[in-house]
């Protein structure tokens, strides 16, 4: 399975950050940017941040988006360096048929800078599916300058 991904700021469009070069820019339906690619994807955001939101397109390999209608969408996220869990939480599904979904940050989800292993853990009446299969997805929450 592939993600294409990207962040978003409220109710206005994708931007994006900082990635590995595997990655090329697409426009999607909306006329925002959205980020694709294959290998290793990074996303980074700045400890205590709670925007942008992580915004995400589930597709299989080919190309075709995993279809959400009637699913359940959970990120977790794992600390590269202890194993320990930071978190496991649910996804606002935004297309169901486009595979397009969204984490808006809680507000203790930043607190602890690092390297984390994310995924996509996906449920429907049929079983569980969790994306990446074989990618690896790392977020980095970074130190801030003020530690507020």
């Amino acid at each position: 399975m592939n993600i294409t991904f990207g962040l978003l700021f409220g109710t206005g469009g994708y931007t994006n950050y900082a990635i590995d070069e595997s990655v090329s820019l697409s426009s999607i339906n909306d006329g925002s940017v959205e980020l694709s690619g294959t290998g290793e994807k990074v996303a980074y955001i700045k400890r205590h941040d709670t925007l942008p939101g992580l915004g995400v397109t589930l597709k299989t390999y080919d190309g075709t988006p995993i279809n959400l209608t009637d699913a359940t969408v959970l990120l977790t996220l794992k600390s590269a360096s202890s194993n320990a869990i930071l978190f496991d939480k649910p996804c606002q599904i935004i297309d169901a048929e486009a595979g397009t979904l969204i984490y808006l940050w809680g507000s203790t989800d930043t607190n602890t800078s690092g390297e984390y292993f994310a995924e996509f853990e996906i449920t429907n009446a049929s079983g569980k599916l969790t994306v990446p299969t074989i990618e690896i997805f790392t977020v980095v929450i970074i130190d801030d300058l003020n530690d507020v």
